[in-house]
């Protein structure tokens, strides 16, 4: 499917009736710790139950050299783009909502990253984000350099967003807040005002 930094990632084909397709992501040497972190971090998102994101099944050494680690992930999806400008204009509003809620979500659990890498349908519009080696967990308070990531990492997600639907963007951004907050999510100050500045650029795009 695709190499990077942080390894090679291949797709398999489980087998039996389900025929269920998965992504195994199998790192270099040096990168063995950061892919092994990488899970780590999905799992997190996953019991804080973020949107959008891949979902991480296990870790295990690779077989040929141990000094290497393999992850299984999923779901693996096909005929995806990068940007919101490239999907079906009719589900663009749907894809923009999704990576909103994303946002929120990533923040609400207290994990950024400095490396966006969304999966958007041409079709559907339905938006998933890979690859998360470079996402990191956030202090509490957070440094100035947990601060730093944090603005860097909204502005790596909004600029996913077309300017053009930036106001629609900021109302979302607005309700997805609220509705954390009613449900009784805790932000941390300082990311709460991060995200109010955030709403405010999208809302004067």
């Amino acid at each position: 499917l695709g190499s990077g930094g942080g390894g090679s990632v291949f797709s398999t084909r489980a087998s039996g009736e389900s025929g269920k397709d998965f992504a195994v992501k199998v790192s270099w040497i040096r990168s063995a710790a950061s892919v092994k972190r990488e899970c780590d971090i999905l799992s997190r998102l996953e019991e804080n139950g973020t949107r959008n994101v891949e979902k991480c099944l296990g870790s295990e050494q690779y077989p040929q050299d141990t000094r290497r680690v393999m992850i299984l992930l999923e779901p693996v999806v096909d005929s995806t783009v990068s940007s919101v400008t490239g999907v079906n204009k009719d589900v663009q509003a749907l894809s923009v909502q999704a990576i909103v809620k994303t946002l929120v979500d990533m923040l609400a659990a207290n994990v950024v990253t400095t490396d966006v890498q969304p999966l958007i349908n041409r079709e559907t519009g339905d938006v998933l984000f890979i690859d998360m080696t470079e996402a990191q967990v956030m202090s509490a308070p957070p440094t100035f350099l947990d601060l730093a990531l944090a603005s860097s990492f909204c502005s790596e997600m909004t600029s996913i967003i077309p300017e053009s639907m930036g106001k629609f963007a900021s109302t979302i951004l607005l309700e997805e807040v609220q509705q954390a907050l009613d449900r009784g999510v805790t932000f941390q100050s300082e990311i709460l005002d991060l995200m109010m500045q955030t709403e405010e650029i999208l809302n004067h795009q």
